[in-house]
């Protein structure tokens, strides 16, 4: 069942969101494990950022992880300026991946020189891409920055073995439904950037409780204390 945002653009910051009222939920809870992930994508030729590549739009960005045997994500827009802003669980391994306009990945985030290809993210923290055009077309990552609320890894679960820029464990069918976790519906487009319910919010941002974690990484999306596996009300 898709759910209805209740807010967009939370503030990060616990004193901001209780100045401001309830941050347009009814019942306001910050999660203690919620991090942000700000940053920029830019291009190697550029001073400033930028989210074009020869013309090529780079509109999303989403993190990959996974939780006791479930795929978990979270997904936002990359601003014309090449910026973005993305919530997060702390202390999971995330791999990103980013989508142009036509909702097709193009890039697998991934550092090629020490074959790091997961972001261990402990805290708010700030990661910039930057990325090159090849000779072939194709765009790849020159040099990833972050500060030390970030490490970055490599686990083999998070490969892109086929090349197709999804991580092996987002095609995998790991709640045994027969159906690539990252598409559910089968329509050949991730998830988590699509608008399947028409609220003008992408889906793997949604946060229905409130509590800066987005719907799919959220256990408790409506902080009801039950969670989503045993609640009713989110399995109608």
């Amino acid at each position: 069942m898709r759910k209805k945002a209740v807010f967009a653009g939370l503030p990060i910051s616990l004193a901001l969101l209780f100045a401001c009222g309830d941050g347009g939920s009814s019942d306001p809870y910050i999660n203690p494990y919620a991090t942000t992930v700000n940053g920029e994508v830019t291009q190697q030729s550029l001073t400033t950022a930028g989210y074009k590549v020869d013309g090529k739009d780079l509109s999303y960005i989403s993190a990959f992880s996974m939780e006791n045997g479930k795929l978990m994500y979270a997904s936002a827009p990359i601003n014309p300026d090449g910026s973005f802003k993305i919530n997060l669980k702390k202390g999971l391994k995330y791999s990103f991946v980013i989508f142009d306009e036509n909702k097709d990945p193009v890039l697998y985030v991934k550092n090629n020189n020490k074959n790091e290809n997961v972001f261990i993210i402990q805290g708010d923290t700030y990661i910039r891409i930057v990325v090159k055009l090849n000779t072939d077309g194709t765009i790849s990552v020159v040099n990833l920055e972050h500060d030390d609320n970030s490490i970055l890894d490599w686990d083999n679960l998070f490969d892109d073995t086929d090349g197709d820029y999804i991580p092996d464990i987002a095609e995998q069918d790991n709640d045994g439904d027969g159906k690539p976790d990252y598409d559910e519906d089968e329509d050949g487009y991730f998830d988590g950037i699509e608008d399947n319910n028409n609220n003008s919010y992408i889906d793997g941002s949604e946060d229905t409780d409130g509590d800066l974690l987005p719907d799919p990484i959220d256990n408790d999306d409506d902080n009801d204390g039950i969670p989503d596996d045993q609640d009713d009300d989110d399995n109608d």
